[in-house]
């Protein structure tokens, strides 16, 4: 091109390379390009850090994109399940899943078992003692609810949103599981009841009625256990072996490796929706009064 072909290099006066000790006459006549000022050039160790960085940044930022999105994907298929195979509720999206072996010997310690104390009553109370929620009413209509039949439902009060109050069951037994929790934990404290191990500083106060009372409430949790029992339907093997005894007898190992939803996480989703001012106190509220 013709552009080109007027260009020419013309040599740098002799006392401009001589003023610069790393520049030769041939720099002079052929510039050397650089990405840094002369006499500033980095260092070798420099140099290999911005390549080691420039490899490890993006490679990093893939792994960490690729197990963002399966975390998600898995996210979704769990909702996606959840909706095929189990009862609708709004707390279906804090359900996430791990695996574990139970810690379940027939005399296994645990901070749940043994006579009551104030320490073991309170672990309990953590358990299930949690305040109700704010249940949408697009998700009433999903739990097969008509709009004929809501009129006999609390709805939330206006300065906390709007809905309808309710429990999860987890956390009344211990709400399915407060409601399952709940249940249980009422059928321990009847049988050290029953048994005399009470003393009035570890009596809880729904204990003080009468006897018959007592025994219904009782049998009520044992009835709400059974059907959440069988609803559920636990498939999970559990294997017989042969005791250390001598000579040895078979025994249930109960210890069986389970998927468990994360309690904690439902926990934290209950109190994230927490309705604390409908007519009661925060917290556990007495859902059978008739005795």
């Amino acid at each position: 091109m013709k552009a080109f072909r007027k260009a020419r290099y013309q040599v740098v006066p002799s006392d401009e390379v001589s003023a610069n000790p790393d520049c030769t006459k041939e720099d002079a006549v052929y510039p050397r390009r650089s990405w840094f000022p002369l006499g500033h050039r980095p260092s070798r160790f420099t140099l290999a850090l911005g390549i080691v960085l420039l490899i490890i940044l993006p490679t990093a930022s893939f792994a960490f994109g690729c197990w963002f999105a399966k975390r998600h994907a898995q996210s979704v298929e769990i909702q996606e399940c959840l909706a095929l195979i189990d009862s609708h509720s709004p707390a279906n999206e804090a359900v996430s899943y791990y695996e574990t072996d139970f810690a379940n010997a027939f005399n296994q310690k645990s901070q749940y078992r043994g006579p009551p104390t104030l320490e073991l009553e309170e672990a309990w109370n953590e358990l299930w003692d949690q305040p109700e929620v704010a249940i949408p009413a697009e998700s009433i209509i999903d739990m097969k609810k008509t709009e004929d039949s809501l009129s006999p439902y609390i709805t939330v009060p206006g300065d906390e949103g709007t809905g309808y109050i309710g429990g999860l069951e987890v956390l009344l037994l211990t709400t399915t599981t407060w409601l399952i929790l709940t249940r249980q934990n009422y059928i321990r404290q009847f049988t050290w009841f029953v048994m005399d191990k009470y003393t009035n500083e570890t009596l809880p106060a729904e204990f003080n009625i009468p006897l018959k009372a007592l025994r219904m409430h009782t049998d009520h949790c044992i009835e709400t256990l059974r059907l959440v029992l069988m609803c559920q339907s636990d498939v999970t093997p559990v294997m017989v072996k042969w005791s250390a005894d001598t000579p040895p007898i078979p025994e249930a190992d109960f210890n069986s490796h389970h998927k468990c939803r994360n309690f904690d996480a439902i926990v934290a989703w209950n109190k994230a929706h927490a309705v604390r001012s409908w007519g009661g106190p925060p917290g556990h509220h007495d859902h059978h009064p008739e005795h």
